[in-house]
């Protein structure tokens, strides 16, 4: 919560919960579309530690801008 402004935590906080809570019915419906369609648990196993790794990847690169504007003066 760092990153957000005092005036948006309550929002920001609300909206990562109700994606948090999305994401393990989403995920599960992606889930048995795959099996229904014949991908082996390795390969799902293999798509989801490449999405982590991109997102991973991705919170890396927010946090390295956010930290390049802060020093820079723009926060």
């Amino acid at each position: 919560m760092s990153y957000v402004g005092k005036d948006n935590r309550e929002l920001v906080s609300a909206l990562i919960s109700a994606i948090w809570s999305g994401s393990w019915f989403v995920s599960s419906r992606i889930f048995k579309y795959f099996r229904d369609n014949g991908l082996e648990y390795a390969v799902i196993f293999l798509i989801t530690a490449t999405l982590y790794t991109f997102g991973v990847f991705w919170y890396y690169q927010l946090i390295k801008e956010y930290e390049r504007e802060k020093v820079a003066g723009k926060l």
